[in-house]
């Protein structure tokens, strides 16, 4: 053979990805073997411009066959397999090729190499979100080796044992981020071909129950996907290629499902078997969490972090599957768990240590700069913050923390951000940014113009123009009913309107808006004469959400005064006596709560702030509506304080 590496490569309308694929893999391989099953875009196009080995093949509905006619085209001693949206890095080259090289071939066994895969998951290629596992993806070009299983294909030989060993140069795979799966109808896809190998020998496999499992999970079939979790983990071990993945499928799948003793004492035996790994203690915070044990998850979440610690300071992995679970995952429910508590110090610590991970995560963005409006920093301070997560800030950079400070009403630091702006914002954003300032009406409407429903609302009244109410793409009759509600109270105050669920919903969030704008006069007047006892609710709830805790309480005693209270507005009104230390009064509340809705949730608050006799009288109650948690032991009353 006078090639060296042979790189093997099976593609279906590819054409977005393809040249990645092949640029990152220059002065790696020698030749490149393209299997075309069917492209109606212009991959083989593409694929020509690398390559005279590009070949049709009839796709059959089965991998391993598309596969093998890929490898029968090789020339090189070693055969390098990757997909099309995968890609490897240029700095790996020379140590992959210098470790084939330095590989001796054995007369009675074939080599082949693991090497790690980096798949990024969620909606974008986020490097906090990957999960990695092990694919056989390089092995010595023998006739007697090829693939077998029309999915999740095995490298077979009926001569010669295969021999796996790693290597430590990563392959990035980007095509379970949400957008391609769907595009390319994976998951239909996959499904289909595991449905019709199905039989009942192939149902005693572990690793096709595995698969299958994972198929029906991508389905959000979990009913089915656990029943084979379940079944593949009976005949599973730790030294299964597959076992900690479906470790981890098997415990989020229980979670979901809400099956709490088996997703607990499933992380009890990981734990065991895996100890210091973080994924274990995430699965188990998250489980506290579920239960309203907020404090105990706290604990958890942080020893997470510090075992993610102690291993790198170590060298040694922390992960068994994500390496998100000891940095992103503990992280983001760190923020989240401190800031139900009202512990806005520490929420803005691991909020800023998280976005500096991720510091796209627009979202943890808002939640940090909210906290620091709550807890009244000056606009000087924020500046510096947020100056040490975005120490370059680029252009997408200055319009995030525009569009952050425009949500939040901070209107001094929309208009700092505002003049660092090199690119136009929306029309919508536009007109908000007026609406904050207090501005005159900015602009003509224009018939391509989109906007949210409270802003068109609002600058409707504030401008006396209701043609706003034409560019609503969302909510736009509900915008109608209450415009016209308005228009009759400039006649008539005697009778108070009623609303349909889906008005009162936006009417909350207009309000909610019309506050923190500071236009005081229209918010008391539609409060006081177009809410309802529903959009009052929805209002204080909306505040107590975002941390607006004394303007959401004083809307609470108007309702409890009126005897109209939601569930949701007392759970809230309980958590908020128990943060206060009022935990006579949080309990009254929380009972009454649980009479009407049973949360939950609720029996984690009791458990942390109340008496003992409170929680063992709510701990009967409790496990009268939730008899299936009687063996769960973070609830058993033996672990109560004493």
């Amino acid at each position: 053979m006078s090639n060296f590496i042979s790189l093997c490569m099976i593609v279906k309308d590819e054409e977005k990805v393809i040249s990645r694929c092949l640029d990152s893999v220059q002065g790696l391989v020698d030749e490149i073997i393209i299997i075309d099953t069917g492209s109606a875009d212009n991959t083989k196009t593409i694929a020509q411009q690398y390559t005279n080995h590009v070949y049709d093949f009839e796709w059959n509905n089965d991998f391993s066959t598309a596969r093998n006619e890929s490898l029968r085209y090789a020339t090189g001693k070693w055969i390098l397999v990757l997909d099309a949206d995968e890609y490897m890095i240029s700095s790996d080259i020379e140590g992959l090729i210098t470790a084939l090289r330095v590989t001796a071939t054995e007369k009675d066994s074939l080599k082949a190499f693991m090497l790690p895969i980096h798949n990024f998951t969620g909606q974008t290629v986020d490097p906090s979100r990957v999960m990695i596992s092990q694919g056989a993806r390089i092995f010595e070009n023998e006739k007697g080796m090829y693939y077998s299983s029309p999915i999740h294909e095995q490298l077979t030989s009926d001569h010669h044992k295969i021999t796996f060993k790693n290597l430590p140069y990563p392959i990035f795979h980007d095509g379970y981020i949400e957008i391609r799966v769907k595009n390319h109808n994976k998951t239909e896809r996959n499904l289909s071909i595991l449905e019709s190998m199905k039989t009942e020998e192939k149902l005693r496999d572990p690793y096709f129950c595995f698969i299958l499992g994972d198929a029906y999970k991508s389905d959000e079939q979990l009913e089915r996907a656990v029943q084979l979790y379940r079944t593949s983990f009976a005949s599973s071990a730790p030294g299964h290629s597959w076992y900690v993945h479906l470790l981890d499928n098997l415990i989020s799948t229980e979670l979901k499902l809400k099956n709490y003793v088996e997703s607990y004492h499933l992380i009890q035996r990981a734990m065991r078997e895996y100890p210091g790994i973080a994924d274990y203690y995430c699965h188990l915070g998250i489980l506290h969490e579920q239960f309203g044990m907020f404090k105990q998850a706290i604990n958890i979440f942080e020893q997470a972090l510090s075992h993610a610690e102690t291993a790198v300071r170590q060298n040694r992995p922390y992960w068994n599957v994500q390496p998100s679970y000891g940095s992103t995952v503990p992280l983001q429910m760190l923020l989240k768990l401190h800031t139900q508590l009202g512990h806005k110090t520490d929420a803005v610590r691991y909020g800023v240590q998280l976005l500096q991970i991720q510091p796209k995560n627009y979202t943890v963005l808002q939640q940090v700069w909210e906290l620091l409006i709550q807890a009244e920093q000056d606009n000087e301070a924020i500046i510096r913050l947020f100056q040490t997560v975005y120490p370059n800030a680029a252009a997408i950079e200055y319009a995030a923390l525009f569009l952050v400070a425009l949500r939040t009403g901070s209107r001094s630091l929309s208009s700092y951000y505002y003049s660092k702006l090199t690119i136009h914002v929306s029309p919508n954003d536009a007109l908000t940014y007026h609406l904050l300032q207090h501005e005159e009406k900015p602009f003509k409407l224009t018939i391509d113009m989109k906007l949210d429903a409270s802003i068109a609302l609002m600058a409707t009244v504030l401008y006396s123009d209701p043609h706003y109410l034409t560019a609503i793409t969302e909510y736009r009759e509900s915008a109608l009913e209450l415009w016209t509600h308005h228009c009759e109270l400039l006649v008539s105050t005697d009778t108070p309107p009623q609303l349909t669920d889906a008005a009162s919903e936006l009417l909350a969030k207009t309000l909610f808006i019309l506050l923190r704008y500071s236009y005081n006069d229209i918010y008391l007047h539609w409060l006081q004469s177009i809410a309802t006892a529903d959009t009052i609710n929805l209002l204080a709830n909306l505040m107590y959400e975002y941390g607006y805790y004394e303007p959401a309480v004083e809307l609470y005693a108007i309702l409890l005064e009126n005897e109209a209270l939601s569930t949701k507005s007392m759970v809230n009104i309980g958590q908020w006596q128990f943060i206060s230390n009022n935990s006579d009064d949080g309990y009254l509340f929380m009972d009454a709560a649980f009479d009407l809705e049973e949360d939950l949730s609720i029996i984690g608050w009791v458990y942390n702030y109340c008496s003992n006799s409170q929680y063992e009288q709510f701990h009967k109650r409790y496990l009268n509506a939730f008899p299936n948690f009687i063996n769960l032991p973070l609830l058993m009353l033996p672990t109560k304080k004493v």
